[in-house]
């Protein structure tokens, strides 16, 4: 009998000269025009791009990045040139056979549950994010760990080949051991961390609410009070902009940035990037079907899927499986080809295909995505339908 396999396609690999576009509203209170003086304005509110209900970091299969930086800090941190830099650990060096790390940490961190850090607060997370059954996959990447003295530890990588440094300071939160120790099924609700923001609460209407952490080792915080708003529709958060509801908004399509970029009350910022978007096709024996799935891939326009996803100026599909940033010199390893509707139908014609709908899941900001790659599709002869779910859902 062949069951229902769901398949996760990367249908559009962006390296894009904007592809991340920011909208701020600019604060005309301020109390003077000083660097280190405070604005009248204590609070920032954020317009976040998910919805965000849990705050564990070491037992999750997921990474809020938005919300988990300003909770909790990490052991070393990308610079703005990409290359690693001090967080916790003032600094490193690889181990003299090369397998691993090692750490020397600040002395002067504290969480905000009073409790002090130190190397046992490091292994005492990597030992946790090993073995819980929901993180177990960063074993792929990260080693055990090893204290050496209390500001010095030692973290092995999991393979000769891995970017540890990288992964840690993507993945490796600090929390609070003691913290986590008293509570381990409500910390995800009441996470403690050492980092410049402290968690307050997640309020009757989803907003997050954080409070400075006036102990920060780097300093007290600019502002406050942070506070993340739940997600908008890109022209709702245009106008929650313009009407001072939200000060930050994140990732604004193309067509809204147009909108407000001209308005002197607003900043717009645009970085190079790159970025990934992947829809998932869901089917009977697609996964076992490679004929289907190379005729699914070369059937995509992502020419178009780039117009209709309605992304920043200079978009354009990668033409390797991996950006360069990722894979360095290793980057044009895999040549992946690209849109063939010729090539699409010869595959087609080689496959099981039995000519029912294909279950295409996403989530709702790529509703304009799933129609072009649903058109694209339909012109070879695959049938889909899409289902779209919100981001909890998916």
């Amino acid at each position: 009998m062949n069951r229902k396999r769901m398949l996760a396609f990367l249908l559009v690999l962006v390296m894009a000269a904007g592809i991340f576009a920011g909208c701020s509203k600019d604060n005309s209170d301020k109390s003077s025009g000083n660097a280190g003086e405070k604005k009248g304005k204590d609070t920032l509110v954020i317009l976040d791009t998910q919805v965000v209900e849990a705050f564990d970091p070491l037992n999750t299969a997921l990474n809020y990045k938005l919300e988990w930086h300003q909770l909790f800090d990490v052991l070393i941190e990308f610079q703005e040139d990409g290359s690693m830099g001090p967080g916790l650990a003032e600094s490193f060096e690889p181990t003299e056979d090369g397998k691993g790390y090692i750490f020397h940490l600040r002395d002067d961190v504290d969480f905000t549950d009073g409790t002090h850090f130190d190397a046992e607060a490091v292994k005492y997370c990597v030992d946790k994010i090993r073995s819980f059954e929901l993180s177990s996959w960063v074993t792929a990447y990260i080693g055990e760990a090893e204290v050496i003295d209390e500001y010095t530890v030692k973290i092995n990588k999991a393979a000769s080949h891995t970017k540890l440094l990288e992964f840690l300071s993507e993945y490796l939160y600090i929390v609070s051991p003691t913290a986590y120790e008293k509570d381990p099924d409500g910390f995800a609700k009441n996470p403690v961390g050492s980092g410049s923001y402290k968690f307050k609460e997640i309020g009757a209407d989803g907003y997050i609410y954080m409070e400075a952490n006036e102990d920060y080792f780097r300093g007290e915080p600019y502002f406050k009070n942070l506070v993340f708003r739940t997600p908008l529709d890109p022209s709702t958060a245009v106008v929650a902009l313009q009407n001072g509801e939200i000060d930050i908004a994140l990732t604004m399509p193309q067509d809204q940035v147009q909108i407000i970029k001209d308005d002197p009350k607003f900043h717009v910022i645009s970085s190079s990037g790159w970025g990934v978007k992947s829809v998932f096709l869901e089917g009977p024996n697609l996964m076992n079907d490679q004929n289907l799935r190379k005729a699914i891939y070369h059937a995509v326009n992502r020419e178009n899927a780039i117009e209709f996803d309605n992304a920043p100026d200079g978009a354009k599909p990668a033409a390797n499986m991996y950006s360069e940033r990722m894979m360095g010199d290793h980057a044009d390893f895999m040549d992946i080809g690209g849109y063939d509707p010729e090539l699409a139908k010869e595959y087609l014609a080689k496959s099981d295909y039995d000519g029912k709908a294909l279950k295409l899941t996403i989530t709702t900001d790529l509703a304009n995505i799933a129609q072009s790659v649903q058109e694209d599709l339909k012109a070879i002869g695959v049938q889909t339908e899409i289902n779209q779910l919100d981001s909890n859902a998916f």
